[in-house]
């Protein structure tokens, strides 16, 4: 509450204060310690949020716990140690929203993964940024699975208001597209953090692994009589050798910040391309779109104070085919129901349909 506290002190005063710089244009975070550029970056925060700015004690935490020098370092989304306070000027943006939802759609995985197991961690490791991960098995993928798609139907509710007024039919239809899309995305990005020096291994949940090595063990959990788990295997290690590794590289040299990430988070939500969509899904991608790009921009010459930024955009978007592309996961899950491996009715299988 640091912020509020110093906003309304400074406001009762009429304070006027220097630039600790010269310039006025200090950047925002942790190691702020102008209170000119402080202030006008509240200031400027609450103008484009339309709030009158007499501040109380009721102000909401993403203005108070995101800005100034005595800000506090909360529970990471980059996933494997806690950031820095971030930028003032997008603490109240579209991607705030974006990742406000995202933090408890992964806090919902994270804890539904951890407590369907048999031996769940002591609670003191559940937290985002501390946590044990495991090798993944037929049934706890499956459980993965069914708990991630339950977190988008409410991620895209929570963060889209269009969203909530489409049929069932599209919401299902949307979610399950972005199924795929976000959890190649997501795998590689938190891959990538998490198995820096581990390039063999990759997440498929929030909390579970894949490498060639660990497929061996994968169906210790498998209950069915039928099914050839020996082909299913050798599908998997061939799977294992080639498409985790080769979206972990586009990530690793593309290197986006969380920012970016909720970018193309957003844009592969509402991407609509090889689906049949309503006219309302068709307008709601345009907008979002359209918002998505504003807010990059705004965030490049805003808080990064980037000029030239024209060629990052086109890397970000190059970014998107690779994880949009799904059609080797469905021909997987397809293979896997020949093999009597999935059912017809088993949630995984599905989402292939």
């Amino acid at each position: 509450r640091a912020c509020a506290v110093f906003y309304r002190r400074s406001k009762e005063k009429n304070a006027v204060y220097a630039c600790r710089s010269g310039t006025s244009r200090c950047s925002a975070g942790k190691g702020l310690n102008c209170k000119k550029c402080r202030l006008a970056h509240l200031d400027n925060i609450l103008r484009e949020s339309g709030e009158n700015n007499d501040i109380d004690d009721n102000l909401p935490l993403v203005l108070t716990s995101d800005c100034g020098s005595e800000c506090k370092d909360e529970p990471s989304t980059s996933f494997s140690s806690p950031p820095n306070c971030k930028n003032a000027e997008n603490s109240l943006s579209f991607f705030s929203r974006i990742k406000m939802a995202y933090k408890k759609m992964s806090h919902a995985r994270l804890i539904g993964e951890l407590f369907a197991r048999k031996e769940p961690p002591s609670p003191t490791q559940t937290s985002l940024y501390n946590h044990p991960v495991y090798p993944a098995t037929y049934v706890s993928i499956n459980h993965a699975n069914r708990m991630h798609m339950s977190c988008i139907l409410e991620f895209g509710a929570t963060c889209f208001p269009e969203f909530r007024i489409l049929s069932e039919e599209e919401k299902w239809s949307i979610s399950v597209k972005f199924f795929y899309a976000f959890r190649m995305l997501e795998n590689a990005y938190r891959s990538n953090k998490r198995f820096a020096d581990n390039p063999d291994r990759c997440f498929c949940g929030y909390t579970l692994w894949m490498s060639e090595d660990s497929v061996d063990n994968f169906f210790d959990d498998f209950d069915k009589e039928s099914g050839d788990i020996e082909e299913a295997k050798r599908i998997m290690k061939q799977r294992c050798r080639s498409k985790p590794k080769e979206r972990r590289a586009v990530l690793e040299k593309l290197k986006p910040d969380d920012t970016e990430f909720f970018a193309l988070m957003s844009l592969l939500f509402w991407a609509t391309n090889g689906m049949s969509a309503s006219d309302n899904v068709t307008a709601a991608s345009e907008n979002y779109r359209k918002q998505v790009f504003s807010e990059l921009h705004r965030y490049y010459r805003e808080v990064l104070h980037l000029d030239n930024y024209a060629l990052r955009i086109g890397e970000l978007c190059s970014a998107l085919t690779v994880f949009e592309s799904n059609d080797k996961i469905k021909e997987t899950f397809e293979m896997f129901r020949l093999l009597d491996i999935f059912s017809d009715d088993s949630f995984t299988y599905k989402l292939n349909k």
